[in-house]
């Protein structure tokens, strides 16, 4: 989520300043990247990763023509704090229209946190109440703010904050919990300010919220007056491969929504777009840096790159190839439970009865980084791998991504039948595969620490 470093300096100590390793990323914590382009990273020496995993890069890596218009407005302008901008009422008028048009006030934050933050702020304004609902296990950002209202890092929660359960199947009627949750609020005295979600809840392992549940819950929302927050910074500008922001896709009607990292090409910069009547609430706002003109022609450079490569026919395409690719796999190996997703936006979820979820998915990752392809690893117990690549990445980075998958696969499914014959002696693995097989199957599992 972010960086900080710990150091301690005595005279004349020579000092190599690192992130803090509680900061960095399980998958990445062993790989120092220093250049990247299109959906590839690189290291020092020169190895190459496909990369499946920053979509904050969402266009590519060092796209040449957001490249270019950065490297222009640098030399230009790059801040105008206070005064009138081409730049920035370009790209506020061309964000704008790619929403519904009551959606049309834009301001222009640093980060997705901030936006989160502003959001949250709008909302209780307008409403005059307090409380938030969220999805369990949700992550809104580091403000103080947002942290009170994210379960995923908050264990004890304040009184304004209510969870809503995770609508993982179909054995539950998550909208009646819902309603009853609201009922609860309202019968204690309390009032609803908002409910803020992401349309995929990443943190929770890749967990798509269905479309009727987010049309019911937008609905009982607004029927106690509540404001509706997504943030689309995962499935915004045509990774779901339907439609440009992922809410469209659901056919709901935000009253808020917030886009960070996405719009930016992992330029620090984002987005919130509302109503007119909700932006009034605010009366007053200020942001230094928000909308700085060198943001603001990447924001615009992003956009064009998004039209003109048809990115969201792209996501769609690869997306559905990728889709059929990994529930193919898992007609053939019972390791994968559940594989899903929309676009370029994927979750498969791994189980096993041999070892815990997380130290499979965990190996299946190393398997794949040892291949020099890199993919996520989330969920409430690590046991799900997510996908999401840069929008370029193609058909054939697809295949080289499947026939890696499967080749693990076939050789975590062997060590599984090695673990069961030792467990059941004369089992079914006995009799596909002979032990001298097995013993030189295991021997050339060189990513499985057994």
């Amino acid at each position: 989520r972010g960086f900080y470093a710990v150091i301690t300096i005595a005279p004349g100590d020579v000092v190599n300043v690192m992130p803090h390793k509680r900061q960095l990323s399980k998958v990445l914590s062993d790989i120092s990247v220093n250049r990247a382009s299109k959906q590839f990273v690189y290291t020092k020496d020169g190895k190459e990763f496909l990369d499946c995993i920053s979509h904050t890069a969402h266009v590519g890596h060092s796209h040449p023509a957001v490249s270019a218009a950065a490297s222009t407005q640098f030399s230009q302008l790059v801040c105008a704090t206070g005064f009138l901008n081409h730049e920035n009422s370009k790209y506020i008028k061309e964000l704008v229209e790619t929403f519904p048009h009551e959606l049309s006030v834009c301001f222009l934050v640093n980060s997705e946190s901030e936006a989160n933050d502003l959001a949250l702020r709008l909302a209780r304004f307008h409403t005059n109440n307090e409380d938030v609902l969220v999805m369990d296990g949700s992550y809104h950002g580091h403000c103080g703010t947002l942290m009170e209202i994210s379960p995923s890092v908050t264990q004890t929660l304040k009184d304004f904050v209510h969870v809503l359960p995770l609508p993982y199947d179909d054995k539950h009627d998550y909208i009646q919990t819902a309603n009853n949750t609201i009922k609860s609020i309202l019968l204690n005295g309390r009032q609803i300010a908002c409910f803020i979600t992401e349309l995929v809840c990443q943190n929770s392992g890749m967990v798509f919220l269905p479309y009727n549940y987010l049309k019911e819950i937008f609905r009982l929302v607004h029927s106690v007056d509540g404001l509706c927050i997504v943030n689309e910074s995962l499935t915004g500008l045509g990774r779901s491969g339907e439609s440009l922001w992922g809410f469209q896709a659901y056919g709901v009607h935000p009253d808020i929504v917030t886009v960070g990292k996405i719009i930016g090409n992992g330029y620090p910069m984002a987005a919130v777009l509302t109503t007119p009547i909700i932006a009034a609430s605010l009366q007053e706002y200020r942001n230094t840096y928000g909308g700085n003109p060198v943001s603001c022609a990447i924001g615009n450079a992003v956009l064009n790159v998004v039209r003109n490569e048809k990115l969201i026919s792209s996501s769609k395409c690869v997306g559905m190839y990728l889709m059929n690719g990994l529930r193919d796999l898992q007609k053939q190996y019972q390791m994968i439970k559940e594989v899903r997703g929309m676009g370029l936006c994927l979750g498969i979820e791994l189980t096993s009865e041999f070892e815990t979820p997380d130290k499979l998915t965990s190996e299946l990752v190393e398997g794949l980084k040892s291949h020099c392809i890199l993919v996520g690893q989330c969920g409430e117990q690590n046991n799900v791998l997510s996908i999401n690549p840069p929008l370029c990445f193609t058909m054939e980075d697809g295949k080289t991504l499947l026939s890696t998958m499967k080749k693990l696969l076939h050789e975590l499914d062997t060590h599984k039948c090695i673990l069961e014959t030792r467990k059941y002696p004369g089992g079914d693995c006995d009799e596909y595969q002979p032990p001298e097989k097995k013993a030189k199957a295991l021997s050339s599992l060189c990513f499985i620490k057994e």
